[in-house]
């Protein structure tokens, strides 16, 4: 699942100018593959080649560019050779089937800078994250003098603390030592409100050091009467204050459209961005954010791809992610044909599968 991709353009036509002599060559060796923009053909972009010389800078020109640009969460590689043809470097793609784009799964790895990364052809492993030279202190105090040696996953969340909510049919991640609270909110749009931080703070002007904390409201009632995007506009203010303000971007949160709103509007001297995340028809998630550490995004796309809305395809009482626990077809709510809903099966003890008790 593609854990956090933004989906926004941002014109740098006259900052990603490849000059031609880049491109010379005299032979093949001369020549290396490289992207043709800010994303990689993982992430939507184009390949090219290069003079290998010019490699670096390039990628230094790359990096210093595009910090602010996001890209497309689909795969554009595709099979060819990198060549030396009427004395430029040449990327050559293959012609027949070789030319047809591999489709790879469509799931995405956080890196060690926040950044994620698409699989890639031909055999649809994961693309190379950045390296990430800096020294950063993550959110427990640990210190750790190379990001690069980091598990693609950024010290993958496997050991993280698991949230599930089937009332509001809602699942996420945190990590275990995190201050958790949780309650629903009454009234017409009884919501639940879901409060998560590493350090305690008292409320007051600034914001602590090392303080990384999140509002996760589940549930909220939406306008039915617009589609997502409409609606998103509508809660977006102008000025700065207690709203959703400042400049908004369409992205993927996990597998969900989602939008990320410049200032959250949270009432925290921490505030920072805001996200919005489509639950159902007339259902949606609204973060506030905020820190002051380095790894600050890191975390933030840690615990944002952990999400997880609840399904139940075939309204049997059973969840998706339960049916595939205990074998059952998640599109047929009487799996072994005996009259009986497989949730209430499950809920009073018997085989969903089949006779006797689990």
């Amino acid at each position: 699942a593609n854990i956090i991709n933004e989906r926004f353009n941002k014109d740098t036509s006259d900052e990603l100018i490849l000059l031609d002599e880049w491109k010379v060559c005299s032979q093949d060796l001369d020549c290396v593959e490289t992207q043709e923009g800010c994303c990689n053909c993982a992430n939507g972009g184009i390949q090219m080649a290069i003079n290998k010389q010019y490699l670096d800078e390039w990628q230094n020109i790359l990096d210093n560019s595009c910090q602010d640009v996001g890209c497309l969460a689909f795969v554009n590689c595709k099979q060819g050779s990198i060549i030396c043809e009427n004395d430029k470097c040449k990327f050559k793609e293959e012609k027949g089937e070789a030319d047809k784009k591999i489709a790879c799964p469509m799931d995405a790895k956080v890196c060690p800078d926040g950044s994620s990364v698409g699989r890639v052809p031909p055999d649809c492993e994961f693309a190379k994250c950045p390296v990430v030279e800096e020294s950063i202190e993550n959110e427990i105090g640990n210190k750790t003098s190379d990001t690069s040696d980091l598990s693609p996953e950024v010290s993958a969340t496997d050991d993280w603390q698991t949230y599930r909510n089937e009332e509001y049919k809602f699942e996420m991640k945190y990590l275990s030592n995190w201050l958790f609270n949780s309650k629903s909110v009454g009234g017409t749009d009884n919501f639940l409100d879901i409060h998560l931080s590493n350090i305690q703070v008292v409320n007051g002007p600034g914001c602590p050091e090392k303080y990384i904390g999140l509002e996760i409201q589940v549930g909220h009632v939406k306008d039915t009467k617009v589609d997502f995007t409409t609606f998103v506009q509508s809660q977006v203010k102008s000025g700065i204050g207690l709203q959703p303000s400042g400049k908004l971007e369409e992205m993927s949160i996990s597998i969900y459209k989602g939008y990320k709103v410049e200032n959250s509007g949270w009432d925290s001297g921490c505030v920072g961005p805001g996200y919005f995340i489509e639950q159902d028809e007339d259902r949606y998630v609204y973060i506030f954010s905020g820190g002051n550490i380095e790894n600050y995004n890191i975390t933030l796309n840690q615990i944002l791809s952990s999400f997880k809305f609840l399904q139940d395809t075939d309204n049997d009482g059973l969840f998706d992610d339960e049916e595939a626990k205990y074998g059952t077809n998640p599109n047929n709510p009487d799996s072994d044909g005996d009259g009986y809903l497989d949730g209430d099966e499950v809920e009073n003890g018997y085989n969903p599968m089949g006779e006797g008790r689990l």
